[in-house]
Formats: structure tokens, C-alpha cells, sequence
């Protein structure tokens, strides 16, 4: 893998010390690497449940609780990432955490094993140790939902803006798997709410039809 610039330390966050840095102060950065290697992946962490604690107990109680996401992050994947990647909070007022896969053009798995295996990676390790996001803030961790996204460097086209398109589609996924996670919540229940109303009107529909004499057709014969 081609040697890049200097690059804002994963391993400084992941251990719960350093300060996350945000998008627009590695952009250049991303950017660079972008060019060097050829191929970007991005794995978005959908964290804007988390906005809760920022309201109710400021923001620095929501830094610390992205810091610790970072690093519980880190601990799930660290082992898999390269040397020049990078993790980094999303664009202001997004709650976000993103990790940023930098590989050469000519790695093909990168996109066809990869970056899905490490998508596949977070949402089970979240799902094992994911009770520790939010904590001591949240009496329950927060949903949090995962997109990916990829980019193959085009030089006529600004990095800038293939880095852009490439975040987009990580968070189009991302919402894509929350809005379908809220339709399975919602329709057991809907189901439960529409059997039900169903039965309370054929019970209704029934006791109105043999009160009026119209029950049965020897009801009607008899009249």
C-alpha cells in the first residue's frame, strides 16, 4: 500500500483519549489518501440517537459518549483496518461516526467481500456489546444503523466531490435500513390493532343481526 501523509491517529481515539476528529478538518487528508490509493470505502455509524444526551446533559456528555463509541468501535474492527484509515465524526449537526477505507484501485474484493464483511462485523459486535453506547447516560442502548459506501477514483471529477457522493450513499443505505427497521416494528403491532378491531366488528355486525331478526335466513322465513 502506498505510503500517504501524516494521518490523524485511530489509535489516539479508539483508546478514549484524544478528541474525534470531525470531517471537515481531515478532508484534505481523506482526500489526499483518496488520490494515492485509487479506492475509498465507507462504513457510516448512524448515531443520531444519541442526540438525546447532548439535550439533556450537554455536549460535552455527547462527545464523551461518541469518543466511547469510537473506541468501542475500534475494538470490533481495529484488527481489520489499514494503516491509513480513518475514523472521524460525520458533517455538523450529524450525529455520525464514520470509518473511511482507503485500498488500491486494483483490489476487487475490496468491494465484494470487505467492506460487507466489516458492515456485517459492527452489527454483530454491536448487537453483542453495543449496551455500552450511551452508558451511563441511557437507561437503553440506542438503535444504531450502519451504511456503507464506495468510490473509484475518477480524476476528472474533484476528490472532494467523489468523497461526497461516496458519504451519500453511505447514509441513503443507512436510512434505508432504519426506515425498514421501523416498518417490522410497527407491523406486528398493526396487525394485532387490525385483528383486533376486526373481531370487535363481527362481534358487533353479529349481535346487530340477530337483534333485528335478520340472523339466519330461517330467521327471516319465520318472520
Amino acid at each position: 500500500m502506498a505510503e500517504g501523509p501524516e494521518r490523524l491517529s485511530f489509535g489516539e481515539v479508539g483508546s478514549g483519549r484524544g478528541r474525534l476528529p470531525a470531517l471537515g478538518e481531515a478532508l484534505s487528508e481523506i482526500t489526499a489518501h483518496f488520490t494515492l490509493e485509487g479506492a475509498l470505502g465507507v462504513l457510516l455509524i448512524d448515531a443520531s440517537r444519541l442526540g438525546v444526551i447532548e439535550r439533556q446533559y450537554g455536549g460535552e456528555a455527547l462527545q464523551r459518549s461518541m469518543e466511547d463509541l469510537a473506541a468501542l468501535l475500534q475494538e470490533i474492527v481495529g484488527e481489520h483496518l489499514g494503516i491509513n484509515d480513518l475514523v472521524v465524526t460525520g458533517e455538523p449537526g450529524r450525529n455520525e461516526i464514520l470509518l473511511l477505507l482507503f485500498r488500491e484501485a486494483s483490489e476487487i474484493e475490496f468491494y465484494k467481500n470487505e467492506i460487507p464483511a466489516l458492515k456485517r462485523r459492527l452489527i454483530d459486535g454491536l448487537t453483542r456489546r453495543g449496551v455500552r453506547v450511551g452508558y451511563p447516560y441511557l437507561k437503553q442502548p440506542p438503535p444504531l444503523r450502519i451504511g456503507t459506501g464506495a468510490a473509484l477514483r475518477n480524476p476528472t471529477i474533484g476528490a472532494d466531490s467523489q468523497v461526497s457522493a461516496a458519504l451519500r450513499e453511505a447514509r441513503d443505505e443507512a436510512d434505508l435500513d432504519s426506515r425498514l427497521a421501523a416498518r417490522r416494528r410497527r407491523s406486528p403491532a398493526s396487525r394485532r390493532r387490525w385483528s383486533g378491531c376486526a373481531g370487535r366488528l363481527r362481534c358487533r355486525c353479529a349481535a346487530g343481526a340477530a337483534a333485528s331478526g335478520r340472523g339466519s335466513p330461517r330467521a327471516r322465513h319465520d318472520a
